[in-house]
């Protein structure tokens, strides 16, 4: 069955589904039904303390836990048809038992039910009306429900809040599955700010692992949480602050947030620990950045560049749609966009990389599309996901467009072959995949090309405005655009939400300067037409539309044009669509295409230094343009994109490093690079070279006097103050002698107070030893290095490069392996390490490595043997029964 319900009538129009669920429609009341529960905000907990209540006996009218509870699906659609209006949490967290201790008060709407069934996963103790008695329920464990009887009295009300006390099960860290959850982090080993920190991670059904609830997008309440906590430690929460309260006689303090606002359950959030925060005054809201308290990072550029991308969403939408804004990095963890606190992981802090950058700008965006509007299903996701990943792009333009050429930025997103963008409706919701993201940010561009900006971003306002406070599923969405869009268009689109396939480019030999390309679609995912333009040194231009299945030249007609691919950039790469056409596809693109867009001339490199950063980016990724050293400096200036700037001082160290090179141009090369690399470009553009792109550069430089000041920092300062974590990846992409590399590096991945610069000095190191630049006398010493790591440190970036490092610098004799094996064995046996299921596996297949890839040696069998006692996931167990399969 298709993953959503686009139903075309003969006049192709674009209709809303008629027949919606009852708990749609409550749902959909939006903010009237918000207005109706504020005046019964009074209602409060149960007198009895969350602790004292889930601790209590069961209720002697407690119901056996049944796994038959749910006889059929109409029953269940009956149980679930009610509004909740708020939930109210109050509770606390037992480190001891990683469990959260809490009631939770439900107010909800319904037309006289006898049964309510809520989500929950969470060991239920008792479950009350409030300033009533206690209520029958059953825990049903298989289907992950709870089911409340009310009595009489309860029926005929309109409104119940009924009181749940419980006790729900933490894991020690984030593991982003279907099932996310809370997650309790103890302080960690090889940690700068060894901090212990409690959050949730609730998308898509993470809810209901701590909070028995209506787990189901659609339906949006008021949420409040109040917890205990050690007088140090902080709760940050949706909404805002509603008291503090300190009790000096237990050194405790009660601290509640309240959302103030309906939303949706996957994006309720509390976050407990010893936290600190850095805040501004934007306009009438303040954005705070939350972390650990002792975790050094440049949080000031956190702040600005979360302000520049805020104002530019509000120039296309309006205000920010809440009170505050905050993020705070966890330890782990991905990027949630939970309502005005938006969560990501640590390793995302530093906001010197693009890559970071745009999970911030996209978690952002989120709250427009996502908390303001909900999707009513999670296989409507592509709505809110498509969006906030092309809104992402939208307020890096900068960055990509310095110029405003106009360029959209959609060549850095990389869907995968195969995966639609709205999700079948047969297979569960996730993962979700590319589809919803990167495909679908692709589709909204095709409808932006076809729109045009004014009329794309007034409909997309006007969907706001619709839907404020509520939910839209596909239908709806696709149904805005439909008017401007027309019949043809909008049937397109309906197409491009189930297509599977990406498009094919197939690439032929041509002309001896040119070649035949063929566009296929076959699942008709193109909406929009694809041009290509030809530029020539006079400026003028013109344009080819490769369509559908028709076999198209290209070639130069006069002499100095070159070729701009999607000059709006619009569509996917297209190198990567030759590829997925055929591997002789692939190579031919890059053999008759390629070229095809490279500038000759003084008057066709003026034309392409205003073709855009993205097109820049394309040819600078594959070579240099005939660009002299006295001409370097301004070209480097009037590139358009970071990344451009990034790749042509790198392309321009390769010139420089050909051993064919005159001296003299050598030197002339030498002294403007010089110029370039000490003052150097928005590090934004390391994101678009290689780990190793710098290394012709050190050929001609002396890059140990050239960042001298850097090194004796690093060198000298634990915390390598005054060096953002981006400066730090930069002088990574260097050569030093082996013994100044070890120096350094191996004290930055031990000193440093900046998690991510530890984890970037110890890739470093196991980098060097790959290419085998330690020397043979070194490589004991760098090996004990790497297995001290396998035990001293349990943060993840630190681990997958020492358990790399393990194996670039193997012993010959089998006992000396011996510490690396045991070491090995530690992190499989470390449940904190348990969520990184790729660190499990990589340790295995570093064992393997290490024992001599073969499954029947002794070493191997006595490796396995010490595993019998561990907590493997089933992936990790696979290797382990056959390592075979590990990587060569």
């Amino acid at each position: 069955m298709a993953a959503f319900f686009l139903r075309f009538p003969r006049s192709s129009r674009v209709s809303r589904i008629s027949r919606v669920s009852r708990i749609s429609r409550v749902s959909r009341l939006g903010r009237r039904r918000w207005l109706a529960a504020l005046p019964i905000t009074a209602l409060t907990l149960a007198c009895s303390s969350s602790d004292e209540a889930s601790r209590a006996a069961p209720s002697p009218s407690r119901v056996e836990e049944s796994s038959h509870a749910l006889e059929t699906r109409d029953e269940l659609d009956a149980n679930t048809d009610y509004d909740v209006q708020r939930y109210d949490l109050k509770g606390e967290l037992d480190w001891e038992r990683l469990r959260l201790v809490a009631t939770v008060g439900i107010q909800l709407r319904h037309q006289n039910l006898a049964r309510i069934a809520l989500d929950s996963a969470v060991d239920v103790r008792a479950v009350r009306l409030a300033h009533g008695g206690p209520l029958p329920f059953t825990v049903d464990r298989e289907h992950q429900k709870l089911l409340v009887d009310l009595p009489p009295e309860a029926r005929s009300r309109r409104v119940v809040r009924l009181d749940i006390d419980y006790e729900a099960d933490a894991v020690i860290t984030p593991e982003l599955t279907q099932n996310a959850r809370m997650y309790m982090m103890p302080a960690l080993k090889g940690d700068p700010a060894p901090v212990r920190m409690a959050s949730t991670f609730s998308e898509p059904f993470g809810a209901q692992f701590w909070m028995p609830c209506h787990d189901t997008p659609s339906d949006r309440a008021v949420f409040s949480v109040e917890m205990r906590l050690p007088a140090h430690e902080r709760l940050v929460a949706n909404g805002d602050l509603r008291f503090d309260r300190q009790d000096e006689a237990t050194n405790t303090h009660r601290m509640k947030y309240d959302s103030g606002f309906p939303l949706p359950t996957y994006v309720m959030a509390f976050f407990a620990g010893d936290v600190e925060a850095e805040t501004i005054q934007h306009g009438r809201v303040p954005i705070s950045i939350w972390h650990r308290r002792g975790l050094r990072n440049d949080y000031a550029t956190v702040i600005s560049e979360t302000v520049r991308a805020m104002d530019r969403y509000e120039r296309l939408f309006g205000p920010y749609p809440f009170d505050r804004y905050s993020q705070i990095f966890t330890p782990g963890g991905g990027g949630l966009e939970n309502a005005t606190i938006t969560q990501m992981g640590e390793w995302f802090l530093d906001f010197g990389s693009y890559g970071n950058l745009n999970t911030g700008a996209h978690e952002l965006a989120h709250h427009w599309f996502g908390d303001l509007v909900t999707n009513t299903s999670f296989y409507d996701v592509w709505f809110k996901e498509g969006m906030a990943t092309l809104l992402a792009t939208e307020a890096l333009l900068p960055i990509l467009d310095e110029e405003g050429i106009g360029t959209l930025g959609i060549e850095r997103r990389i869907p995968n072959d195969g995966e639609a963008i709205v999700r079948d409706r047969s297979l569960p919701v996730m993962p979700y995949g590319s589809g919803p993201y990167a495909r679908a940010a692709w589709l909204l561009t095709q409808i932006r090309s076809i729109l045009g900006d004014d009329p794309f971003w007034r409909t997309l306002r006007g969907v706001l405005r619709q839907y404020r406070f509520a939910s839209i599923d596909t239908d709806q969405f696709v149904a805005a655009f439909a008017p401007r869009l027309g019949p043809d268009a909008t049937s397109r689109v309906a197409r491009a939400l189930t297509a599977k396939r990406l498009p094919r480019l197939e690439v032929e030999p041509g002309t001896p300067a040119g070649a035949f390309v063929t566009l296929r679609d076959p699942d008709g995912a193109i909406v929009a037409p694809m041009t290509v333009r030809w530029i020539a040194p006079d400026g003028t231009s013109r344009d080819q539309t490769l369509a559908i299945d028709a076999r198209v030249a290209l070639a130069p007609q006069i002499e100095g044009e070159f070729l701009v691919i999607d000059p709006p950039d619009i569509h996917l790469d297209a190198k990567r669509l030759a590829t997925l056409a055929s591997p002789a596809s692939g190579k031919n693109f890059e053999t008759y295409v390629a070229p095809l867009l490279v500038p000759k001339g003084p008057g066709a490199l003026a034309q392409w230094l205003h073709a855009g950063g993205i097109h820049q980016m394309a040819v600078l990724s594959r070579t240099m343009p005939a660009v002299g050293p006295e001409r370097f400096d301004a070209f480097l200036k009037e590139l358009d994109a970071e990344g451009a700037k990034m790749l042509a001082i790198s392309r321009a160290c390769d010139v420089a490093s050909d051993p064919a090179l005159d001296p003299e141009a050598r030197a002339r090369w030498t002294a403007v690079l010089t110029r370039a690399l000490r003052d150097p470009p928005s590090t934004l553009g390391l994101r678009d070279l290689s780990s190793r792109r710098f290394a012709a550069c050190g050929k001609i430089l002396d890059v140990e006097e050239l960042f001298a000041s850097d090194w004796a920092k690093l060198e000298a300062e634990p915390s390598a103050r005054g060096l953002p974590e981006n400066r730090v990846a930069f002088l990574t992409r260097f050569d030093l002698s082996p013994a100044r590399e070890w120096a350094i590096w191996s004290h930055v991945a031990t000193h440093s107070s900046a998690l991510n610069q530890r984890g970037q000095a110890v890739y470093k190191l196991r980098d060097d030893a790959y290419r085998g630049l330690v020397p043979a006398e070194d490589i004991p010493t760098w090996r004990a290095f790497f297995v001290r790591l396998l035990t001293e440190s349990q943060d993840y970036t630190v681990l997958s490069s020492a358990i790399a490092g393990v194996v670039a610098t193997r012993a010959s004799a089998p006992a000396d392996s011996a510490p690396a094996l045991a070491g090995l064995n530690a992190v499989l046996h470390d449940p904190v390490d348990y969520w990184y299921g790729d660190i499990h596996g990589d340790a295995v297949c570093a064992a393997y490595a290490l024992t001599g890839r073969s499954p029947g040696s002794p070493a191997w069998q006595t490796f396995v043997a010490g595993l019998s006692d561990a907590r493997l996931k089933a992936d990790v167990q696979a290797r382990v029964d056959n390592p075979a399969a590990c990587p060569p």
